[in-house]
């Protein structure tokens, strides 16, 4: 996506808090992420770290300008899902990014550990390998067409995958001296009050060419999960039919499958924030299934996006468009915007909210009921605890 992509127009959000919204765009892959600095000399030290440092810039912009907007420099929230919630949890542990913002939303992307300079440095080799060009040909490197080098950004990604190597992503250096949470909280961002969760049904936006997954029997269901963890299929599938014991076995798979790939890491990522004790840190779990495309996506990937912007109408696609829909961007944006404004979350057109510890777990759950649970889905996330430990 871009910037400037409707999926991120802030007018409503604008309209609906008295807020400056800003959006901005930044390298990504192999123009972003391409790390240099073990190949072709320490004057590319921060090559692998372009995209991040295209963001700080982008925030130092808005410390420098954002009053002539309306804006307050002191009281910036940044927010990004996916790939964008994972880029949050970098910044927040960037020393150069420190201070530029005072809250941060990882929506279904948190970004525990980043890449090593070993496997980032063989990803930058096989895509010399692909380009035919030697390591320290910089000025060759330089020519290469851009749809040619996007080319073998593709074809180095796919090779490094298949062997078990690096990907086009943030990398241990100068500008990014650790793991942002592995093994615990940056210190760099102690202070900053923190919002994340993940939707139910994430893992539904990445199979819709596998239609068999919406017909799934208990064979076939015991057969899609031993692919993500063929010891531990039969623990897993009899711990979330107890926990949800009306569920269809596609719904099963697709919130099994969703825990695993990413609110387990949100967990963890939410704890190494609240271990710190410095400030609060506020878990949800977003649960509305959309009408759109026949409910097929359910609580899908991405699709919280409209309901954070008070955009669910202006992409209706997504969220249906109904009163529903409507209704509970309401009350998400009013969230965002609260927690922009304040570092709390909580409003008056929700349940209180408290703040995420291990011995409570509060999780707010968006429906069209809205409430907090503690700890929604406990043994499930003991199970995944268990199997993370043998690992």
């Amino acid at each position: 996506g871009s910037g400037t992509s409707s999926s991120y127009d802030g007018i409503n959000m604008v309209k609906r808090g008295d807020v400056v919204t800003v959006t901005v765009n930044h390298r990504l892959n192999v123009f972003g992420y391409l790390h240099l600095g073990d190949l072709a000399g320490k004057d590319l030290e921060s090559s692998g770290n372009a995209g991040m440092l295209d963001i700080v810039l982008a925030l130092q912009w808005v410390r420098d300008n954002i009053e002539r907007f309306g804006g307050n420099p002191s009281n910036v929230m940044i927010f990004g899902e996916s790939g964008g919630g994972a880029k949050v949890s970098v910044l927040m542990g960037m020393p150069g990014a420190k201070g530029l913002f005072h809250r941060a939303v990882v929506q279904s992307g948190p970004g525990l550990r980043v890449e090593t300079r070993e496997n980032a440095t063989k990803l930058a080799a096989i895509l010399f390998a692909e380009l035919g060009i030697e390591a320290s040909k910089l000025d060759a490197l330089r020519a290469v067409p851009a749809d040619k080098l996007l080319a073998a950004h593709t074809a180095a990604a796919a090779k490094a995958s298949r062997d078990g190597g690096g990907s086009f992503r943030p990398v241990i250096g100068a500008d990014l001296p650790h793991h942002p949470f592995d093994p615990t909280g940056p210190a760099e961002s102690a202070d900053v009050p923190l919002m994340i969760g993940s939707n139910q049904h994430e893992q539904t936006l990445f199979v819709t060419g596998d239609l068999a997954l919406y017909e799934l029997d208990d064979a076939g269901l015991r057969e899609r999960v031993a692919r993500l963890d063929a010891k531990h299929a039969g623990d897993l599938i009899d711990t979330y039919r107890k926990g949800q014991p009306k569920a269809t076995p596609s719904d099963l798979y697709f919130t099994l499958a969703s825990d695993q790939r990413f609110r387990m890491n949100s967990i963890r990522l939410a704890e190494r924030k609240a271990d710190q004790r410095a400030a609060p840190v506020y878990m949800y779990r977003f649960d509305w299934r959309t009408p759109a495309w026949e409910g097929r996506f359910r609580a899908a990937h991405a699709f919280e996006i409209p309901f954070v912007f008070a955009n669910a109408q202006l992409n209706d696609d997504i969220t249906g468009g109904g009163p529903d829909a409507v209704a509970l961007a309401a009350k998400m944006s009013d969230a965002w915007i609260a927690f922009a404004r304040s570092g709390k979350p909580s409003h008056a057109g929700i349940p209180e909210w408290p703040a995420y510890t291990r011995e409570r777990r509060s999780t707010m759950l968006w429906n069209d009921v809205c409430a907090v649970a503690d700890d929604p889905g406990r043994d499930e996330r003991l199970l995944w605890e268990r199997i993370e430990a043998e690992t």
